[in-house]
């Protein structure tokens, strides 16, 4: 089949394959430009899968296992930092249906505090308010109000890190590439906690965990993607001093690798 030609991107006439086979050439190179070098590898890989199966070109096939090779090679010598994810909360019926009371994971930037994003979605969204409490937000959820309103809390993502590399985690964090590789490959995992009331300390404080599932995989060319399923679960005072423990065993290991570095 033949496709007609396009000014915007200027391309000629030609075949579906050969349209679509640009497309992913063009979306792998701007994802390594911006070092979303985990998503420029899938796109690589799927290509390819497309040169063995469906068109079986072999110069296709030497052109893309190279820029594979050039990704890895860059995995473990490009210094990138890690993006903060917030879960936003979009409510009120001054949203459009695209948004409205839905829920969605941003990729922040680095390190970026939470009044950060605050005032760039307020920019994007003007008019918008600040919800600041989940109880609040819960309570406006249930029962839209007119306007546009707007909660935003930290998330963290959770890692299918296997036992066998977390056994070797000291020689697998040498440089600490290895970890960032899965901590960005195929991200669709985040969660929140907070404390119920009631507690007086540490030993009777029972913590609120929620799960949230994306539709997409991070990195995502929007920075951000819908929120498919939430799930919830209550932890103990003994189960949230084990995840406290694990938590702060990975914050000396970063701080472990990063003088190991220096």
């Amino acid at each position: 089949d033949h496709l007609a030609p396009t000014s915007q991107p200027p391309l000629p006439a030609q075949s579906s394959f050969e349209r679509k086979e640009y497309l992913y050439k063009e979306a792998a190179r701007n994802f390594a430009k911006g070092l979303k070098l985990e998503k420029a590898l899938s796109t690589y890989k799927d290509l390819a899968k497309a040169y063995d199966e469906i068109n079986y070109d072999l110069n296709g096939l030497a052109f893309v296992h190279g820029q594979i090779s050039n990704l890895y090679t860059d995995l473990q010598s490009v210094d990138r930092l890690v993006p903060t994810y917030f879960k936003v909360s979009f409510i009120g019926f001054g949203f459009p249906n695209s948004t409205r009371g839905k829920v969605f994971v941003y990729e922040g930037l680095p390190f970026e505090h939470i009044t950060s994003i605050h005032n760039r979605l307020l920019k994007l969204y003007p008019g918008s308010t600040i919800v600041q409490t989940q109880e609040n937000a819960d309570e406006l959820l249930m029962h839209p109000p007119l306007g546009k309103y707007l909660h935003v809390i930290a998330v963290e993502p959770q890692l299918d890190i296997s036992d066998e590399f977390v056994s070797n985690d000291k020689k697998n964090l040498a440089n600490n590439k290895i970890r960032q590789y899965i901590e960005n490959r195929d991200l669709k995992t985040f969660s929140s906690s907070r404390v119920l009331p009631g507690a007086s300390s540490v030993t009777d404080m029972w913590v609120k965990e929620f799960t949230y599932e994306t539709v997409s995989t991070f990195p995502t060319l929007m920075n951000r993607t819908e929120v498919k399923k939430i799930s919830e679960k209550v932890l103990s005072p003994v189960e949230n001093a084990i995840r406290s423990l694990q938590l702060k065993i990975q914050e000396l290991t970063g701080l472990e690798n990063m003088c190991y570095k220096l």
